[in-house]
């Protein structure tokens, strides 16, 4: 255990701290107050936790903060303290600070500025004296961002008073995906002179906030009750002032009954504050740009670079940098023919400590294949914004190549089948069928650009025969879990719509984003009211995913929203006819 005083020399009536540090204590072991006389205590004790890590593991790490003064000058004696560490008794060193005189200050001046903030006097309205005492802010360091670029704000509350302050609504933070940089366990204290006036300042909460669309949003009030106690006479060397912050209901009983005092009760709550998010820019949008938003590097490689018939084959892309990772999409691969690819896993190594986030999102794409030969996996590419230079970036990786060996066996170990030189004349036919089946497909797709290119207008997707969407089976899994309040509902629900939107307006890559959405439907003569009712369940879908707030017991009212305004866009026309071809500056 360890004696840390705030360096002297002090002025008499002055405030500076007085910290005893413990390792490896747990709540439940005992510290004994020393006895700090010739001091008035103007706050404390003051508990605080943290852990640190180090070679030999966790270390346990517990503060205990006295804030003194000092009536008189002289050389005083800081004792130490002592505490009762796994049922052993530990101290910590004493240690001294000097006191010097303060010019024009007398004892008894000095005593009434000592507890001036929390004597009430004959006459003085205590709710007016709460209001300048005590307050909360919101601080942000922008009014103004593109999507995807981080916004800080902190909630402070600021003290001189001894009070109880119990946090009964947080924020909203609709529109944003909302990560947590500094919350009220973390028991951050620090000190703010406002107005000549030196203030405790408790951050309770620190977030970043990724805006999803561009529009005008609103930070939501963060409200507090509180219960403040005040001495209705100058009472020195008794009075131990203290504040505290938590979530819940305040007690009856926080406050001791002493003479003389007297608690009032107030409610307090931040100003909200208007973000304006701005869309990135139309102007040299790359196709691949699909909302990433920061400064980033990509990488591709092969679990394997041989694998036989159906057997499972592993491609990993490893998104680093700094920038919006929670919103990074899966970037769009075109396997190249005899591949089966299916949806990627994706696990993230992202320090929440830092704006923008910085880390790593890795995606895990599962193939198989079960033609024989080599293939060659095209490039990966992926495009971001970088609001530094307000320019877009494109990277791409290289191709990487996959041997695909047959895995039946013949009578005999595999690399027998090398030297066989018997070969099934059907086989021989489908692979002639094949063949000429992928070269008429490929030139019918370059037939089909070549005529776009030269028009320049609008046109359908290559012919073919319409399948409508199976709503009830794309839905399923969102139905399964209407009864859940958590994130999967919203989820799984989200991820139904973009499905089919995807099968319904053949969208897919960089063109499943909002934005491109609204103008397809546009283009498609879809009514106004079913995209509003589209982009509100988006809305609601984002908030519970993004949030942490979920709409208790409206989950079925949610889910037959979004059955029925699909079944609605699916009776209006041919599915798979309305997805029109950008332009190069991104419009349709």
């Amino acid at each position: 255990m360890r004696t840390v005083v705030t360096p002297g020399p002090v002025a008499t009536g002055e405030s500076f701290q007085v910290q005893y540090v413990l390792e490896d204590m747990d709540n439940s072991d005992d510290f004994y107050q020393p006895d700090f006389k010739g001091f008035h205590i103007v706050s404390g004790p003051q508990y605080y936790t943290a852990q640190t890590y180090g070679p030999h593991g966790v270390t346990r790490m517990r503060n205990i903060v006295y804030t003194l003064a000092a009536l008189k000058p002289g050389l005083y004696i800081i004792p130490g303290a002592s505490a009762l560490v796994n049922g052993k008794l530990v101290k910590s060193r004493k240690t001294s600070i000097k006191v010097v005189e303060s010019q024009k200050q007398d004892v008894i001046g000095m005593q009434d500025r000592m507890l001036g903030d929390y004597y009430l006097r004959a006459g003085e309205d205590p709710y007016q004296k709460i209001r300048k005492n005590l307050f909360i802010r919101v601080q942000v360091d922008r009014r103004s961002c593109y999507v995807g670029e981080p916004i800080i704000a902190v909630f402070k509350l600021y003290s001189t008073l001894e009070s109880r302050s119990d946090i009964i609504k947080n924020p909203g933070l609709y529109g944003f995906t909302v990560q947590d940089m500094i919350g009220l366990h973390d028991g951050r204290v620090s000190t703010e002179v406002i107005n000549g006036k030196k203030f405790d300042v408790h951050t309770i909460r620190k977030v970043q906030m990724y805006a999803l669309r561009p529009g005008t949003f609103q930070v939501d009030p963060m409200e507090v009750r509180n219960k403040v106690e005040f001495y209705k006479a100058i009472v020195p060397g008794e009075k131990e002032t203290e504040q505290t912050i938590r979530e819940g209901v305040i007690d009856t009983d926080d406050f001791r009954s002493l003479i003389n005092t007297v608690v009032y009760e107030s409610n307090m709550s931040t100003e909200p504050v208007t973000i304006t998010v701005r869309p990135t820019p139309e102007k040299a949008r790359p196709d691949s740009f699909s909302g990433a938003v920061g400064k980033f590097s990509i990488q591709a490689s092969l679990l394997k670079n041989s694998v036989h018939t159906n057997e499972d084959a592993i491609l990993e892309v490893r998104i680093s940098g700094a920038g919006n990772f929670t919103q990074l999409s899966a970037p769009e691969i075109k396997w190249p023919a005899g591949i089966t690819a299916f949806d990627p896993e994706i696990s993230d190594r992202i320090d929440p400590a830092t704006a923008p986030l910085k880390g790593e999102r890795l995606f895990r794409y599962h193939f198989v294949s079960n033609k024989t030969g080599t293939h060659l996996l095209p490039a990966v590419v992926m495009s971001f914004f970088n609001p530094d230079s307000n320019r877009y970036n494109t990277l791409s990786t290289s191709g990487l190549p996959v041997v695909v060996t047959d895995s039946v066996r013949r009578g005999g170990p595999l690399n027998q089948l090398a030297g066989s030189q018997t070969v099934s004349t059907g086989w021989w036919i489908v692979g002639a069928v094949a063949l000429l089946m992928i070269i008429a497909l490929l030139l019918l797709v370059i037939y089909v650009r070549r005529t776009r290119r030269r028009t320049g207008a609008i046109r359908v997707s290559p012919p073919e025969m319409p399948v409508r969407p199976d709503i009830d089976v794309l839905l399923a899994n969102a139905k399964r879990l209407v009864g859940i309040n958590d994130k999967s509902f919203y989820v799984s629900l989200r991820e139904g719509i973009w499905r089919f939107c995807s099968r319904y307006f053949g969208l897919s890559g960089s063109q499943m984003n909002r934005l491109y959405l609204v103008k397809v439907m546009q283009a498609a003569s879809i009514p106004e009211s079913a995209q509003q009712e589209i982009n509100r369940i988006l809305d609601h879908c984002e908030t519970g995913m993004f949030t942490n707030v979920f709409s208790e017991g409206n989950n079925d009212e949610l889910y037959a929203r979004t059955l029925a305004v699909l079944k609605q866009i699916e009776s209006l026309s041919t599915p798979n006819t309305y997805n029109p071809r950008p332009s190069p500056n991104g419009n349709i």
